[in-house]
């Protein structure tokens, strides 16, 4: 079976983003691309699935009510004990609010076709 073909791409990661990055491949045994693509291919079909969450209404509802207050954002940090996510419940609305509004335009643009 011939292997498919794969494009170069160049990103810019922040340092400590690339020190982990190559501290999972030393440990792994693999280099620093082979690394990325198979982390970013177990990503992706996370980010798909999110992708289309946000299109159903019953997803979007409930994503809604828990985007609708930065507070409740940081009160579940703190009881998850998410040290990266405490303190960040206003960016993490936002964020909600965008992804609902993106979802409700995919599912409407979907019907529209």
């Amino acid at each position: 079976m011939a292997k498919e073909p794969k494009e170069r791409v160049s990103v810019t990661l922040p340092p400590g983003l690339l020190e982990r990055v190559d501290r999972v491949a030393e440990e792994r045994g693999e280099s620093r691309a082979v690394t990325m693509e198979r982390m970013l291919g177990n990503s992706i079909d996370f980010e798909e699935k999110f992708l289309k969450d946000m299109e159903n209404p019953l997803v979007r509802g409930l994503a809604k009510a828990v985007f609708a207050s930065p507070q409740f954002l940081d009160a579940i940090a703190f009881v998850v004990r998410d040290q990266e996510m405490m303190g960040r419940g206003k960016e993490l609305k936002e964020f909600g609010d965008e992804q609902l509004k993106r979802g409700t335009a995919r599912k409407r643009k979907k019907k529209l076709s």
